[in-house]
């Protein structure tokens, strides 16, 4: 499943990515864990926060069903700010 990631500050998609299984993430934004992000080997594409609500999207076309998870975080800091 597409999993994409939020600031919710900026509100704005700074990372997605296809899951096998989201099962770990949605048990994380339970208990409110705390995340850090690197999107890049040297560290400055980064975002710490902690997982704060997600949402689930169900897309209709035809015969076509896309399903994919809106994972939102409280960032403390974010040094991508790249919408997708």
């Amino acid at each position: 499943m597409l999993v994409k990631f939020m600031d919710l500050k900026e509100e704005c998609y700074f990372f997605q990515k296809e899951f096998s299984d989201i099962s770990p993430i949605l048990l994380m934004i339970e208990a409110r864990s705390n995340v850090n992000i690197f999107l890049d080997p040297q560290g400055a594409k980064r975002v710490f926060g902690r997982f704060h609500s997600y949402e689930y999207n169900i897309e209709l076309s035809g015969n076509y069903l896309k399903e994919s998870l809106m994972v939102r975080i409280t960032t403390d800091e974010n040094t991508v700010n790249i919408p997708i």
